[in-house]
């Protein structure tokens, strides 16, 4: 450690009042200090020595080793030293008596005072002279020499003290500018006006102390807020008129960018003997980014209100200890009640609810209380004025440090309206399907009703066409075989009407066999062909995998399918070409029939596969039809447990392809 420190002002004083040559040194032979005297007598600049050994540039006189210099020197009495002294190329040996300072200063100190005149061994003689000097003269010089030692000594406990005092101030002072912080200082005399600012607020306004000052000037009203004015004015001339309150003020300064800042000014005032204030001091502290936070808090508050007030949510919190239970105002809202500070008990809570709900409601909540589970219910409340209100409430346990519930928090929603709807929703499906069922129950009827006529109808016209009871005019004739034509469409398509109420009503059962579809597609193409031929249509041969193709299915059905989707091929491509496709994919079969007609644009395509509805274009609405056959091939279909498709594009054609699942595929290894 380096202890050559530059003494105070006040050892400098104590050693230049000290009449001989005198240095302070460390225990360890450090130069320390020095006065004047010691200056003029060692000839030499002893500022370069500071820090330093004095052995560097003083000799031991002979005989004596360095050892025995620092033994002599940490003794704790008064030790007479001989040292040889070197200046302008000379050595001379000089006295010099050693003796330490008092233990109060640090580091220890050891004082060497030394004798002017040249010296030896037993005796001092004047400086270039032979004759020795008397002992009783050198008593008397060191008496004096110890009283003047004395005085310095105690001068130099007092300048320890002294510089002890300085540091504890300064550290106080340190303490006080940690404890203020981001404040700043401010002092206000009431009688001349005069306001002293600390140098810290000028920098929390971004100006230098003087720039604050002349912006100032002569009131710190020119940068307040506008809005900030009254209010100011009235809690100082509130705290003039009862002085021994503390005085506490926020308002908004203007910063040096032109932007306004909040600060809180806090302080107290010092009054005369009269009880008159006569000046006011405190600090002022930076609370601009508190007082945002609390803005930015307002508002978002504002924002759940408003949010839980539009979503008619509100939350709560249940003290399990106390029983109480907490309530934002949306929850009084909700529950028709005027909010109330310090919340409700529980029981209050309890009131409301519809009694038919209590008991379900009560167990839900302990059960989630006892398991520390999320805790969902919805009940009915009757409010204060008699109206019934649905309530949704959702909830979770809060755990203490013991790791126990203490705490219910949660949110409750109106669903009044939602159950409404639901119910409104309920009764319109129920209504539906018995408007469907309905419907069902009329065709299936009306189906009957009307078969057993035209079943006369075509079995008569048949006859006649046939002429097997007598000939009839060719006009008769041609007559006949439009009504059997027109009777058979018009059968069919009761059939289909029949099929769909058995569907739609779950009465359609399958009357399952053992298909082979290579035959039962041949057939279908047979029947068809006429047809293809009158609309000048390419029937083209099936393709259909050479592997054996069984399927486990209800013939009658499974060609009802591909009759309707043959036909309409023929239908939708006039002058065009059909084909017919078989295969086994994975163990399904799966049958595509593919036209060159009109196609389908792709947003009409769930359009087709609705019962009843055909496309509204020149195309399709040339072609008679009740848009029964797709939907009901559909239906089929899926009765199977397969699925239909269609592939189509506008002007290009058709592929329309139904896949039966593998377990209906005979042969195939799955289990039914």
């Amino acid at each position: 450690m380096n202890t050559a420190q530059e003494p105070n002002v006040a050892f400098r004083d104590i050693l230049d009042d000290a009449a001989p040559p005198t240095l302070l040194i460390t225990v360890d032979g450090v130069l320390f200090g020095f006065n004047s005297a010691a200056s003029d007598f060692f000839g030499t600049g002893l500022n370069t020595h500071r820090g330093q050994d004095i052995l560097d540039w003083l000799s031991i006189t002979p005989g004596a080793s360095n050892a025995q210099f620092h033994t002599a020197i940490s003794s704790r009495q008064e030790t007479e030293l001989l040292l040889d002294i070197r200046r302008r190329g000379t050595r001379t040996p000089h006295a010099a008596l050693a003796s330490h300072l008092p233990q109060s200063h640090d580091p220890p100190l050891i004082k060497l005072a030394w004798d002017r005149r040249v010296g030896n061994r037993g005796k001092f003689v004047p400086k270039g002279g032979n004759d020795t000097i008397a002992s009783d003269s050198i008593v008397n010089e060191r008496r004096l020499r110890r009283e003047l030692e004395d005085t310095v000594e105690q001068l130099a406990a007092t300048s320890h003290q002294l510089l002890k005092r300085e540091q504890e101030i300064r550290a106080s002072e340190e303490r006080y500018s940690l404890a203020v912080g981001e404040a700043g200082i401010w002092d206000w005399n009431i009688d001349t006006n005069e306001v002293y600012y600390s140098p810290h607020f000028a920098e929390l306004l971004g100006y230098s102390e003087e720039a604050l000052s002349d912006v100032i000037g002569d009131s710190i009203k020119s940068i307040l807020h506008p809005d900030d004015l009254e209010p100011y004015l009235e809690n100082l001339h509130t705290h003039l008129g009862n002085p021994q309150t503390p005085y506490s003020s926020e308002h908004r300064f203007r910063a040096r960018d032109g932007v306004y800042k909040w600060f809180q000014a806090r302080g107290r005032s010092i009054c005369n003997d009269r009880g008159k204030p006569v000046r006011m001091t405190g600090i002022i502290t930076d609370i601009d980014r508190l007082k945002r936070t609390e803005a930015a808090l307002r508002e978002s508050e504002n924002r759940l209100k408003e949010a839980q007030h539009i979503g008619q949510i509100g939350d709560f919190s249940r003290d399990l200890k106390n029983d109480r239970i907490e309530w934002s105002d949306e929850v009084f809202t909700i529950f028709g009640l005027e909010p109330t500070v310090g919340g409700t008990s529980f029981n209050d809570f309890t009131i409301l609810i519809h009694p038919e709900d209590v008991d379900a409601l009560m167990a839900s909540v302990q059960r989630a209380i006892e398991e520390i589970t999320p805790h969902h219910y919805e009940y009915r409340i009757i409010r204060p004025d008699g109206s019934l209100r649905w309530i949704a409430a959702n909830a979770q346990p809060v755990l203490d440090e013991d790791g126990l519930p203490c705490r219910l928090v949660g949110t409750v929603q109106d669903i009044t309206y939602q159950k409404s709807t639901e119910a409104a929703l309920q009764q319109a499906k129920e209504d539906a399907e018995y408007a469907n069922r309905t419907k069902s129950e009329f065709l299936a009827h009306m189906s009957h009703e009307l078969r057993t006529p035209l079943n006369s109808i075509l079995g008569f016209s048949d006859l006649m066409s046939r002429q097997l009871f007598g000939g009839l005019r060719q006009q008769y004739r041609e007559y006949a075989e439009i009504i059997f034509t027109a009777g058979d469409h018009l059968l069919n398509l009761i059939n289909d009407i029949l099929d769909l109420s058995k569907i739609e009503a779950g009465n359609l059962e399958l009357e399952n066999e053992d298909v082979d579809v290579h035959a039962l597609i041949a057939e279908v193409h047979a029947l068809l062909a006429n047809a293809a031929v009158s609309g000048g249509v390419d029937l083209r041969k099936p393709n259909i995998d050479p592997s054996a193709l069984t399927l486990h299915a209800d013939a009658r059905r499974l060609k009802q399918i591909l009759v309707n989707l043959i036909n309409n091929a023929i239908k939708f491509s006039p002058a065009g070409e059909v084909g017919v496709l078989a295969r086994n994919d994975d163990g399904c079969v799966v049958i595509s029939v593919t036209d060159t007609g009109c196609g389908i644009a792709t947003e009409n395509i769930p359009i087709v596969l609705d019962p009843f509805t055909q496309i509204r274009d020149n195309a399709h609405l040339s072609q008679e039809g009740t848009g029964l056959g797709l939907n009901l091939s559909k239906r089929l279909t899926e009765l199977h447990g397969g699925h239909l498709s269609i592939e189509s594009e506008l002007g290009q054609g058709t592929t329309v392809t139904v896949a039966f699942p593998a377990d209906r595929t005979v042969g195939t290894p799955v289990n039914r």
